[in-house]
């Protein structure tokens, strides 16, 4: 994370009244098409919430920040390792959005092995299963 802001999702608002001790729960539900173009580098999202109480004017607030499950990418060598000696590594993936990727890559990285690789792939289908 590097502090700068990204884009804002949603924002929900509302007044409520609670009587002493009693709990509530607000749901925010966000779909999809609403978050999908403003995520930024690993899929991190920042969620802030705030209530102020009307009678005495106090005020809590709270943050909570999560990341977005991305879907795996499966590896298989092919054939042994061997020091000094090339091999082939099979990578796998499944779209699972209901959206093409378009501009798609993958890029393989091997510190202290090699540099890193990027081989550009075509436009992925939903639901499509491609390998490289």
């Amino acid at each position: 994370y590097n502090g700068v802001r990204a884009k804002q999702i949603k924002e929900a608002r509302g007044k409520f009244t609670l009587q002493p001790k009693e709990k509530d729960t607000l749901i925010l539900t966000v779909k999809p098409e609403e978050y999908m173009d403003k995520l930024v580098e690993y899929c991190m999202v920042k969620v802030y919430s705030m209530i102020r109480v009307l009678d005495t004017n106090q005020t809590w607030t709270e943050e909570d920040d999560f990341v977005m499950d991305k879907p795996r990418l499966d590896m298989e060598l092919v054939g042994e390792a061997k020091r000094k000696k090339l091999c082939q590594v099979k990578v796998s993936f499944t779209n699972p959005l209901p959206i093409s990727l378009t501009h798609a890559f993958f890029m393989l990285e091997a510190p202290g092995i090699i540099r890193e690789v990027k081989k550009a792939y075509r436009d992925v289908a939903p639901n499509e299963k491609l390998r490289s």
